[in-house]
């Protein structure tokens, strides 16, 4: 989700006086293992990868270790960030309540502040939580009056089931500590759980869907039953072809200034799309029998 506060000021010009001290002692785990007098698990054999962007944990009301949460969300997004090998970002403050929202408000120099709605040791709802909202800063969130928003959400609820499926993977190997690995069942499970009750009806299209619940859609963005349905139905496009996932950098490019159609919307994505990008797009505005705009 995305929101625009100016009435959160303050929040913003405290924020220097918030960010993650690692002088804390682990808490005590009862839900998922926490790395208490273990060390972090050894990827000296692991390939090179891009450097990850800054994140910033808050010392304060996560219920748990924070340098044990900035482990866990730097796991998250590397699993879309290897997508993007020429992307660079500003620091990324993250808080744990108040949330889930990614701030069209920047720090004062240019940290982009997400809010989650989490702590403890819920793992997997830190990342379901966490790479939602990296999705929306991927896609370069603003507040464009195209009424469309309905459908970066539902980008951004694929790319949470992306991410966990893939960390369900990377944990039984490289978790963020070692003894971390019998872990990664739990990131998959709570992935396939949200996907299995998101299928669509028997012999009912996407379009047909679509149909039904475009009223809805234009009117709740934040329906997240609905918009697990489309994340579901295009995930397994991603998972076979993770290179797709650049092209959602191009997704608010347009900058348009009044309400537009969806096909308007999708049609200014195409546009926008380096080539090998277009055939994904295409096939999305397929599926909900979309015609594309020249």
């Amino acid at each position: 989700m995305i929101l625009n506060s100016q009435a959160r000021i303050v929040f913003l010009l405290a924020v220097s006086a918030l960010l993650l001290c690692q002088s804390v002692s682990f808490a005590q785990d009862t839900k998922a293992p926490t790395p208490d007098k273990q060390k972090p698990a050894d990827k000296s054999d692991a390939k090179a990868v891009q450097q990850l962007p800054d994140i910033l944990v808050v010392r304060d009301g996560w219920k748990t270790n924070p340098v044990t949460v900035k482990a866990v969300l730097e796991s998250t997004i590397k699993e879309l960030w290897k997508q993007f090998p020429n992307r660079k970002l500003p620091p990324i403050v993250v808080y744990p309540q108040k949330g889930p929202v990614t701030l069209y408000a920047r720090g004062p120099n240019n940290e982009i502040f997400v809010r989650l709605s989490t702590g403890g040791t819920y793992w997997s709802q830190y990342a379901f939580q966490f790479s939602h909202e990296f999705c929306h800063i991927l896609c370069e969130y603003d507040a464009d009056p195209h009424g469309n928003n309905w459908f970066e959400e539902s980008v951004c609820e694929m790319a949470a089931l992306y991410s966990l499926r893939r960390m369900g993977e990377t944990w039984k190997t490289e978790p963020p500590y070692a003894h971390w690995k019998s872990y990664a069942v739990s990131l998959t499970q709570y992935a396939d759980q949200r996907i299995a009750t998101s299928k669509l009806a028997t012999n009912e299209s996407l379009a047909q869907w679509y149909q039904k619940n475009a009223e809805v859609l234009a009117k709740d963005a934040l329906r997240r039953e609905l918009n697990l349905k489309v994340a579901a139905h295009f995930l397994p496009i991603v998972e076979a072809n993770p290179e797709y996932w650049q092209a959602v950098q191009y997704l608010n490019k347009a900058k348009p200034k009044a309400r537009q159609s969806f096909a308007e919307y999708l049609s200014d994505w195409h546009s926008n799309c380096p080539d090998q990008y277009k055939p994904f797009v295409k096939k999305i505005a397929d599926d909900f029998e979309v015609t594309l705009q020249k």
